[in-house]
């Protein structure tokens, strides 16, 4: 029963058939402003609205007043429906941080996935009072006091509807070639997530990974799903990742990310409670990072957090996640700076010194090289650092950098087979290629100059390492030798490879061993205290220790891990099928 005033009342039936025949009659949009907002959508899931906007916990009368005031006027100005609600949030934070700091987090909106973009209806001149008194009418509705939402548990929460996700809508950018079939059932398993109906959301989605088992967010949303179903006991860790604007990557991490949950929850979870995983779109850009990093310290419900795709993006908000006491594990961030940067940040991925020293040894002592061109990118933190690093390793040993370029804001711009030519003018008798992701297609040019103009050895980093290269790189890149922490045919655990290939049907890389690596640590930092606190003490006693997918996991004052692997391969053709593919080799 919801209490509408002192005298009136509405059972969620009466509620539900209203709501239907609003409906038949074209109802777009519902907003559950101040009640049992997850409770009253999962008893109106079929009447299938097309959106519906609530809230995910209990919320004050001014920032109900104030979000629906902020909503309706940008909304009703003709901007979409997530623009206007992201809008909104991004008022109350600005209007209501001090008194209510976690405002913002409030509003979520469940999408039906067939539901088409919504505006405000466009009125003519004649009608433009009807569209102000509509918008007036609706802000009335504020002060009706329904209830109050206590289900902490929401399906969403986030700084951007489109940004935060636990099940409730996807963040990775659909391929088609997935099929029809599989878009569908994982589509209509994130509408019965949203509406609490998680049964038939697991259903869903054990369908969609039936007929595309490597999809890793498919797998976090079912075994979320679960833990909701079973109503058990949870402990939350974010991950944010670039997922719309590096796709491969981020699904690289989080296959590692979605193996570690699958199989601690079905070994009965950490401490008997269940790994429950929000995942964050960051967009690949350092404003977004450190604000994501802002709000999941003010959620208390967050108790670890695994990040980044880059070291720039971990450097742009590590000291938000310093102020939240919030303890973050980089399973792929480099940077030398990110050594002591905070007391709260660790990785398990090995730092830029170690694979510089690598490749430095690998071109001084096996290739007889004296003198290298380094290409690399000054605008990223990864590629400055891992060009540094080589740089002070290669004059150690008595080698000499002779030329530096710049792939993207070089005095006279890139030019690959001029720079090339001046390179070895000056006596590079060895390349060294450390792109940052956003300017691989940059490096494939280099390769292209080199076999053009008598090929010189090639070196480079862990960010070459992908599916692009051995693509797009093909010939140009064979030969090409890599630094990067670990490779499925040298795991010092040899069942994770095996494991990982028969839950992805395909083989894995670094970045998911490095991820999955990162999740078994927090695990194993919340046995003894499921708290912020307890993974950070964890995390920094010197005697912590985890197994992983790389062998044992432990962290120095730095924050950096110790012993620490690194796995020199190279880029070989295989004679029988002729497929390109990474090879390990002796460091």
């Amino acid at each position: 029963m919801i209490q509408i005033n002192d005298q009136d009342s509405l059972s969620l039936s009466e509620l539900s058939l209203g709501l239907n025949a609003a409906a038949e009659r074209g109802l777009q949009l519902v907003i559950l402003n101040s009640c049992k907002g997850l409770g009253i959508a999962r008893s109106i899931a079929e009447v299938r609205i097309p959106y519906t906007v609530l809230m995910r916990e209990e919320v004050s009368d001014q920032v109900a007043h104030a979000f629906l005031q902020y909503f309706l006027e940008s909304f009703s100005q003709g901007e979409p429906l997530h623009r206007s609600l992201r809008i909104a949030r991004d008022r109350l934070d600005e209007g209501l941080r001090d008194k209510f700091p976690t405002a913002s987090w409030l509003p979520v909106v469940c999408q039906h996935p067939s539901a088409s973009v919504l505006r405000w209806p466009r009125f003519g001149p004649r009608n433009r009072a009807l569209q102000a008194a509509l918008a007036v009418g609706l802000l009335g509705l504020v002060g009706v006091g329904i209830g109050r939402m206590i289900d902490s548990k929401m399906s969403q929460t986030g700084v951007d509807p489109i940004a935060f996700s636990q099940g409730c809508q996807s963040l990775v950018p659909q391929l088609e070639q997935q099929g029809k079939e599989v878009l569908r059932h994982k589509k209509d398993g994130m509408a019965d997530f949203c509406r609490g109906d998680y049964q038939t959301a697991i259903a869903q989605f054990e369908a969609a990974l039936q007929r595309h088992p490597n999809d890793p967010e498919t797998r976090i949303y079912k075994n979320n799903a679960q833990n909701r179903l079973d109503k058990a006991e949870t402990v939350t860790i974010a991950v944010p990742l670039p997922m719309s604007q590096d796709l491969d990557a981020s699904l690289e991490i989080l296959r590692g990310v979605a193996q570690a949950q699958e199989e601690l929850n079905q070994a009965g979870g950490i401490g008997g409670k269940r790994l429950q995983l929000l995942l964050v779109d960051d967009d690949n850009d350092k404003t977004s990072a450190a604000k994501i990093a802002q709000r999941l310290s003010q959620n208390a419900e967050v108790i670890g957090v695994i990040c980044c795709n880059t070291s720039d993006l971990s450097l742009a908000s590590v000291e938000a996640y310093t102020t939240g006491k919030l303890s973050v594990i980089a399973p792929v961030a480099t940077a030398v700076d990110l050594s002591n940067s905070s007391d709260y940040f660790f990785r398990t991925v090995p730092n830029d010194n170690m694979a510089a020293k690598s490749l430095a040894e690998y071109a001084y002592y096996k290739l007889g090289s004296s003198r290298a061109v380094v290409y690399f990118n000054e605008q990223s933190d990864y590629s400055k650092s891992l060009k540094q690093a080589f740089s002070t390793e290669f004059s150690r040993l008595g080698g000499e950098v002779v030329m530096d370029v710049d792939f993207v804001s070089g005095k006279t711009g890139f030019n690959p087979q001029d720079d090339l030519k001046a390179a070895k003018d000056k006596g590079a008798d060895a390349i060294v290629l450390f792109p940052s992701g956003n300017v691989l297609d940059k490096a494939f040019l280099v390769m292209d100059s080199n076999v053009k103009q008598g090929q010189l050895p090639m070196l480079a980093g862990d960010d070459v390492y992908n599916s692009r290269t051995l693509d797009l790189g093909g010939d140009k890149a064979i030969g090409s030798v890599l630094s990067v922490p670990w490779h499925r045919d040298n795991s010092p655990d040899p069942d994770f490879p095996e494991k990982a290939n028969a839950l992805w049907e395909a083989q894995v890389s670094w970045r998911t061993a490095m991820s999955y690596d990162a999740v078994l640590a927090i695990a194993q930092a919340l046995k003894t205290d499921p708290s912020r606190s307890g993974v950070y003490n964890a995390l920094a006693d010197p005697n912590f220790k985890a197994r992983g997918a790389s062998g044992t996991i432990q962290f120095d004052d730095s924050g950096d891990r110790k012993d620490a692997p690194t796995q020199l391969v190279q880029i070989m053709r295989d004679p029988k099928t002729g497929k390109v593919y990474f090879k390990p080799i002796q460091n």
